[in-house]
């Protein structure tokens, strides 16, 4: 009985082995995790990069609205006080 108990336990160069195996496959897989992090870090460069330059547009395109609502505006008001009749 004690033979065959001790026959299926495992050996210490099996958990050696198996040690080493962990060690390799975790360094595989924090290495794989380290490249992955890279690339998502230069995708998200790029379409920060694009967003900045479509949010200058955009300032832009609603700088020269706001301009042209406020000359416009203008016009409206001179238009109404000559059009009023004098006191």
């Amino acid at each position: 009985m004690g033979e065959a108990v001790q026959a299926s336990l495992p050996m210490w160069t099996d958990l050696q082995g198996l040690e080493a195996w962990a060690r390799a496959e975790f360094a595989a897989v924090r290495a794989e995790m380290k490249a992955e992090f890279v690339a998502v870090r230069s995708e998200m460069r790029t379409e920060f990069a694009g967003v900045r330059a479509e949010m200058k547009l955009l300032e832009q395109r609603m700088t020269i609205k706001l301009g042209a609502m406020l000359v416009a505006l203008g016009g409206i008001l001179i238009a109404a006080i000559r059009t009023m009749p004098a006191r």
